[in-house]
């Protein structure tokens, strides 16, 4: 049993539990309510269920991806309800839960929460946190998850591009590599595929974008691919580009693979 305790009754969101109560939202735990010294008192039953941290080690990729959509459903349906709020949506492994049909149950904590707390990119950065921690239970999930990491940072918020990762896990990735900033200008992961990736500080020009026109020039580096594998060609830049730490001469194709790591100027990718 997991408990909640309120200040006042003021508190209580009465109109989001009458929403918990309607099949819509079944795959909520039901909450329960008492005056309790003063406070108001929430209860939630979850031992006919199992928790999902139990679950996890033992579950194939495609049932963690089916874990994942049901929990994104669950948020697209809150997002779209007036009466409820996602940022009541307690959104930790630990208050996770399956039924026999392995369903997932997740607790909604009906409060009235002030203004200042319906902070949304919170509680998205929070989503992402989860399927990461999905992906993470899996060795299988790595390639999954850079493929929602990708989208975390360039389509933010944008649930329709993550359903279609986790529909379809084991889309063709081979011709595909990820390259990871680590110190660059905000988070950065540019996906490579396309014959030609171009990458520098002019947007109107390049695929990949870095916000320094200072170091990195307008149309500072090219990646390409055919089918023996991935290549840089530095684009004569002013400040270089770099395979693991060798600068590289300019107009010159050079092969990189997975674990290459890449710098243009002073900015470092990893190859994924």
């Amino acid at each position: 049993m997991k408990e909640f305790l309120i200040n006042s009754e003021n508190l209580l969101d009465k109109e989001a539990l009458v929403q918990l109560r309607t099949d819509n939202f079944k795959d909520l735990l039901p909450c329960r309510w008492i005056r309790f010294n003063e406070k108001i008192k929430l209860t939630y039953f979850e031992e006919e269920y199992t928790a999902l941290t139990e679950l996890l080690p033992s579950m194939t990729p495609e049932q963690i991806c089916s874990v994942g959509s049901s929990l994104l459903k669950l948020v697209v349906r809150i997002e779209n309800c007036p009466e409820l709020t996602a940022e009541n949506l307690t959104l930790d492994l630990e208050s996770m839960y399956t039924d026999r049909e392995h369903q997932l149950h997740c607790i909604y904590v009906p409060v009235v929460l002030p203004d200042e707390s319906m902070m949304h990119p919170v509680y998205s950065k929070r989503i992402y946190a989860i399927l990461e921690d999905f992906c993470s239970a899996v060795p299988e999930g790595a390639d999954i998850w850079r493929r929602i990491e990708y989208e975390k940072i360039n389509n933010p918020g944008v649930w329709t591009n993550i359903f279609t990762i986790l529909d379809d896990p084991y889309a063709e990735t081979s011709n595909l590599i990820y390259l990871k900033g680590i110190n660059t200008p905000g988070e950065i992961v540019f996906q490579v595929g396309q014959e030609k990736f171009v990458i520098g500080s002019d947007r109107s020009q390049v695929d990949g974008f870095i916000d320094d026109e200072d170091r990195v020039s307008a149309v500072h580096a090219e990646l390409s691919w055919d089918e023996e594998g991935f290549y840089v060609m530095d684009m004569d830049s002013v400040s270089g580009t770099y395979v693991n730490d060798q600068r590289i001469d300019p107009m010159t194709k050079v092969k990189i693979g997975f674990g290459s790591i890449l710098r243009f100027a002073d900015y470092t990718f990893n190859v994924e």
